[in-house]
């Protein structure tokens, strides 16, 4: 019986993705020529939980000049003007998947990204379980509770005493524990995912 107890278990979570879906992402990189690119998620329902644009911005010029990948913007109609100002901070072509993609069709999107960087989200959690190599950059939230779960998943999260919060009242708005997240961690972290045998 004891043995039984401490038997391993592990559980293989993947969403499934038709040849029609596939078609779509393969037809969208080859019209605009992407080949190597990462996932870019800078929102969230609730705007603490969101790390500032411009550090953002640093992060896909890193990714273009060191990794020569592209980036393609993750996001839903209501965060287009969001991206239209994200698209105006980087001197070159970066993409969206707003009015691209449908929810299984951004799946399958998943699948072909080389690195997939966002705030705690839904998308964050597709991207995990897709086992694309994932960081999540966590600040109000409950910590432990809601990390990505998956082989080539990692998050970053300096946790505070006042966390977790109501994610609404800042107590220290000038330097937020999502401000505390540098892009220096952020590709660190990329690197190594990057790097994996």
């Amino acid at each position: 019986i004891r043995s039984v107890l401490k038997q391993e278990f592990t559980i293989d979570l993947h969403i499934n993705t038709s040849s029609l879906e596939k078609e779509k992402v393969a037809s969208f990189l080859a019209k605009n020529k992407i080949e190597r690119f990462v996932l870019i998620h800078p929102f969230a329902r609730k705007k603490l939980r969101q790390w500032n644009l411009h550090k953002y911005v640093q992060l896909i010029n890193y990714f273009k000049k060191e990794q020569q990948m592209d980036t393609i913007v993750v996001g839903g109609i209501e965060d287009e003007l969001e991206i239209e100002k994200l698209k105006q901070l980087v001197p070159f072509k970066i993409y969206s998947t707003v009015n691209n993609f449908d929810l299984i069709e951004f799946v399958a999107l998943i699948e072909k990204a080389a690195l997939y960087v966002g705030n705690e989200s839904g998308p964050l959690h597709m991207a995990a379980v897709s086992n694309i190599p994932t960081i999540g950059l966590f600040g109000p939230g409950v910590p432990k509770v809601f990390y990505p779960i998956g082989n080539n998943a990692t998050y970053i999260h300096h946790v505070l005493s006042c966390n977790p919060c109501n994610q609404i009242n800042c107590s220290r708005p000038n330097n937020t524990c999502m401000d505390l997240i540098e892009v220096s961690e952020v590709t660190i972290k990329a690197n190594e995912l990057l790097n994996r045998k």
